[in-house]
């Protein structure tokens, strides 16, 4: 289940994600905390962090050239380097109490625009450092490590906004960073070989655009691993809450118990992806997957009560890490070499897709209800 870890390069890497993905998450809670109480207004708040996903959406392709042309660890770093400062200039503005609401748009770019890189190049570094049959187990412990931090850092935010202010909570991301840059400082990533400098960066970058459309292999891999993004996560962000207050009767205690459950399914997911990484048929690991996530959603929806959607949440939770896991080694996997970091860059498109899906699940929901467009 650990295999990948025992290759002392990608154990860097791993602990390095450990500490980026917790500055992300406690990053989540507290930007949107201080949104909130500088502006009051919720419309606000939903703007500003929707505009995150400008610079994702625009930058994903640069990303995947940048990857496959220069070196890992110096995107990795510049890529910490920069929410280091944008953390430790929110902090500033917070202590001198300077924020305005401007701030807020001008800093989540910034921070969306490290991400986009930082996310790329961690997972096209993944081939360089695990050989290939390590590959599809590398990919299960990176999500182990994002669903942990998803899990723990959260809840690590709220208490640090209880015992510090914000400004003090920026500053603890700030060191989070420089500890991620620590450690990729010290990983012997394979020099970057002369061909793939060859040409422009323009050239490089239609050429990426040719073969993710051009290539049957690839595209196929990228919409089948897109379905998921697209019609079934989504649930949670938009329909859950519904489920609590309406269907359940839970209230907000009880909408908490459900995202948990979130969580909870995809840290295991994480450790069931981890322990099938020697099956030879990824695809089938994958299909099998997005059918437990369908079958789970479906028990979701039939279900009377909180406690007995719990377990379905868990196992729903379960199947969307293990298709994402899958989904994205075997996108990996079938790329070439000069085309690592350009096949690694359609993934950061996948959240956008979410975002759509919420708008169509959101729009079910007030037709047929929230059971009916889970079933739909």
């Amino acid at each position: 289940m650990f295999d990948a870890l025992r290759f002392p390069q990608f154990r860097l890497l791993w602990a390095g994600s450990l500490f980026t993905y917790a500055g992300h998450w406690i990053h989540q809670v507290v930007f949107a905390w201080v949104a909130y109480e500088l502006t009051g207004s919720g419309a606000i708040v939903g703007a500003v962090l929707g505009f995150r996903a400008i610079p994702i959406l625009l930058l994903a392709p640069f990303s995947g050239v940048a990857a496959d042309r220069y070196s890992h660890r110096t995107l990795l770093i510049w890529s910490s380097l920069i929410n280091a400062l944008t953390a430790a200039c929110m902090g500033g503005l917070l202590a001198t109490k300077d924020l305005t609401t401007w701030h807020l748009f001008v800093i989540i770019w910034i921070v969306g625009a490290a991400h986009v890189f930082d996310r790329t190049t961690r997972q096209a570094s993944i081939q360089d450092l695990v050989p290939r049959f390590a590959v599809m187990n590398a990919v299960a412990l990176n999500t182990i490590a994002f669903s942990l931090m998803r899990v723990l850092s959260p809840a690590l935010a709220g208490y640090l906004l209880a015992w510090f202010n914000a400004a003090v909570n920026f500053y603890i991301q700030g060191l989070l960073y420089v500890a991620a840059i620590v450690l990729v400082s010290l990983i012997h990533f394979p020099k970057t070989e002369p061909q793939q400098r060859e040409g422009s960066f323009w050239q490089s970058l239609t050429e990426g655009m040719r073969y993710a459309t051009g290539d049957r292999l690839t595209r196929t891999l990228f919409l089948f691993a897109a379905v998921p993004f697209f019609f079934l996560i989504p649930v949670w962000n938009t329909l859950l809450p519904i489920y609590a207050k309406h269907e359940f009767k839970v209230g907000p205690e009880g909408l908490g118990w459900l995202f948990a459950a979130v969580g909870i399914g995809g840290l295991l997911g994480g450790f069931v992806a981890a322990s099938l990484s020697r099956f030879d048929r990824l695809g089938a690991v994958q299909i099998a997957a997005a059918i437990i996530f369908i079958v789970a959603l479906t028990g979701i929806s039939v279900s009377p009560s909180v406690a007995i959607a719990f377990p379905f949440v868990v196992l729903a939770g379960i199947g969307e890490m293990v298709t994402t896991a899958s989904g994205q080694a075997l996108l990996q996997l079938s790329a070439p070499k000069a085309m690592r970091g350009r096949v690694a860059s359609l993934m950061q498109f996948y959240p956008a897709l979410i975002s759509l899906g919420s708008v169509v699940v959101g729009i079910g929901a007030d037709l047929i209800g929230a059971r009916g467009i889970t079933l739909a």
